[in-house]
């Protein structure tokens, strides 16, 4: 069982054979999750295709009303001209 040790600022080198199983590379996003007492990890998507799937919803989800949301929300944000 491989074992990482802690060092004084709280950091951790992730085992060879863990970053193999994870496909974790330079600069990979790892998710941490704590349940039940014990810790989890994962390799956190690379990009916005892995996530398809992950959210299960009978709703079926708008693009253009999503982009329009966004713009206004963008626009109440942005300052007024002068």
């Amino acid at each position: 069982m491989p074992v990482s040790s802690v060092t004084s600022k709280g950091q951790t080198t992730i085992p060879k054979e863990v970053r193999e199983f994870l496909e974790l590379e330079v600069h990979s996003a790892i998710l941490d999750t704590v349940e039940n007492g014990r810790v989890y990890m994962a390799r956190a998507p690379r990009n916005i295709i892995e996530l398809k799937g992950s959210v299960k919803s009978d709703k079926r989800f708008d693009l253009k009303q999503a982009r329009r949301s966004y713009r206004k929300y963008v626009a109440r944000r942005l300052p007024k001209p002068s």
